[in-house]
């Protein structure tokens, strides 16, 4: 039988290249997102993932026509640069939306569709962000630390069902994200402003010179094959070697190396 594979947010980047690589590997390949992915094949879901009424639908439809989902990869994400004394409440929220629950919409949704075929993987992009502070990026990097334990914690929970949940930490990726970035400028940041400008500017540059998208895709294509995967998995050598120093350094030595590299 055909495996089905479920991706959030695989109109671009990362989840659009993850998708090529699942038709050729076979899958049935369903994407839920806000704008269709144009890859002939792939089955389109109009969904914002803040309404769980559009998740419910496309999943009792994919239901329907294959009866089962195998593989969810949850890619939707979005970014904002923002001193936290001056960020917006709804930009908050927005961010924690698209990032963290609706992650948690999603799951919820799927979930009963796995544990009724008592098999299933279900992985959430992450970021290096998650474990590495980043100035003026906190609540991008709040969502993705929540991601990480939410996938601790119901590796636990789901284990009896045969169910596998991991994120994947990923560090800079050459995508469209960082244009898409929110920004604050001017009279939002104010006395902050110029930090900010730094650190936005050292941020876009180590993704704009990172990994390419199509490689990263590859890359988490490859942990799917994993049989008893961690609930963190890091990708790339360079990564890790930075996961190992966010783990296992003074958190005073992580900060000021971080201030010093984002120049603040």
């Amino acid at each position: 039988m055909q495996p089905v594979a479920f991706l959030v947010g695989a109109s671009s980047g990362i989840g659009y290249e993850f998708a090529k690589i699942c038709m050729q590997k076979g899958y049935a390949v369903m994407n839920a997102s806000r704008t269709p992915c144009d890859i002939d094949g792939v089955t389109n879901y109009t969904v914002n993932v803040k309404n769980r009424e559009e998740i419910e639908e496309a999943v009792r439809d994919i239901t329907k026509r294959k009866r089962r989902i195998d593989l969810l990869v949850y890619f939707a994400g979005i970014s904002m640069a923002a001193p936290v004394e001056h960020a917006e409440e709804e930009d908050i929220c927005e961010l924690y939306d698209v990032n963290y629950y609706g992650f948690l919409r999603v799951v919820s949704t799927v979930l009963p569709v796995m544990r009724a075929q008592n098999r299933g993987k279900i992985v959430a992009v992450s970021s290096l962000g998650s474990v590495l502070p980043i100035p003026f990026d906190t609540f991008y990097s709040g969502t993705k630390a929540g991601l990480n334990l939410v996938c601790e914690t119901l590796k636990m929970e789901l284990s009896p069902f045969r169910i596998k949940v991991y994120s994947v930490l990923l560090g800079g990726v050459k995508t469209g994200f960082s244009e898409k970035r929110n920004v604050y400028a001017g009279a939002g940041a104010r006395l902050y402003y110029g930090k900010m400008k730094n650190a936005v500017k050292a941020l876009t540059e180590t993704e704009q010179k990172g990994m390419h998208a199509e490689v990263a895709a590859k890359k988490i294509m490859q942990t799917t094959y994993k049989k008893n995967p961690p609930p963190l998995i890091v990708i790339g050598g360079k990564n890790k070697f930075y996961y190992l120093c966010a783990k296992y350094l003074p958190r005073r030595w992580v900060c000021g190396l971080l201030s010093r590299k984002y120049k603040i």
